[in-house]
């Protein structure tokens, strides 16, 4: 019995739930059972050391984006603008849609995952104002990591997506990743599905089931990335929804630790206290 199943027993009940899955666990497995089974785990390809990025060695010759990424609308910095094609909301997601925008309009509380510490997942974060983030390499992977926490794991090494049955749907998705072009001026292709519903691409919008997210990161000058993006959502939208978003590096900063503060939009500015509004008539 693997730790991927009981995860996806649990799901994000997984720390109150897990004790009891292991205790079962234990007690039917012989004593002698040894390592977790992971024979059904993802496998990289024999070839994996010869992709792009599959050695060390190899590595040093991908693009260099190290540093920390800024949006470059964050406070109020002229740079490219940040583009986006019309978004389609099916018409009976819309009806519902535009009650959360009154509420939000009226001073009600939206319900948006966001507002209450919760992550707005892939591809919100990506297209997010607040989004700074770091990259980082290992063979046949890279990470971005964001400042509030979360990672993402971006495969390279030619493995195929996770089996349906293995699939978890997470904020971040599964996301298989493979390079296109040389040096500086080589693109990461990322292709990202099992991705969680309630991602919000819009505050208070939910991306439903299904989705399916891809994202062609390349530099556009020595210290600007532009992130393509796809959001083929079709529980929510009639048509994929694409935007381009660009950050700007910053090579001497060092990202400070962030904690979110629940419910931190609904404070006093004189006070401090918690305010609780009173939903639209």
């Amino acid at each position: 019995m693997s730790l991927r199943f009981f995860s996806r027993s649990c799901g994000i009940a997984a720390v109150v739930c897990l004790p009891v899955l292991l205790d079962a666990a234990f007690a039917a497995e012989p004593q002698d059972a040894g390592a977790v089974d992971a024979s059904h785990f993802p496998k990289p390809p024999a070839n994996a050391a010869t992709l792009p990025g599959g050695t060390w060695a190899s590595i040093a010759k991908l693009p260099d984006w190290l540093g920390t990424w800024q949006p470059f609308r964050v406070n109020g910095e002229n740079g490219p603008p940040t583009t986006k094609s019309p978004v389609k909301i099916r018409p009976e997601v819309q009806a519902k849609f535009d009650i959360v925008k009154k509420l939000d309009d009226t001073g009600g509380d939206k319900p948006s995952r966001n507002l209450h510490c919760v992550t707005r997942g892939l591809p919100g974060d990506m297209g997010s104002a607040e989004t700074i983030f770091q990259f980082g390499y290992q063979p046949g992977q890279v990470f971005l990591v964001q400042v509030e926490g979360s990672v993402r794991h971006i495969y390279t090494d030619g493995r195929a997506h996770d089996s349906v049955d293995d699939l978890v749907d997470t904020f971040q998705g599964n996301s298989i990743g493979h390079w296109e072009g040389q040096g500086q001026n080589a693109t990461l292709v990322v292709d990202t599905i099992g991705i969680d519903e309630g991602n919000e691409f819009i505050s208070g919008l939910a991306q439903g089931a299904g989705s399916h997210v891809t994202e062609r990161f390349h530099l556009t000058a020595p210290d600007v990335l532009t992130i393509d993006t796809v959001l083929d959502a079709p529980a929510v939208l009639t048509q994929p929804y694409a935007f381009v978003t660009r950050y700007r590096r910053h090579r001497d900063w060092e990202p400070v630790e962030f904690d979110c503060a629940q419910n931190n939009a609904d404070l006093d500015v004189n006070s401090g206290k918690q305010i609780f509004a009173s939903p639209p008539k």
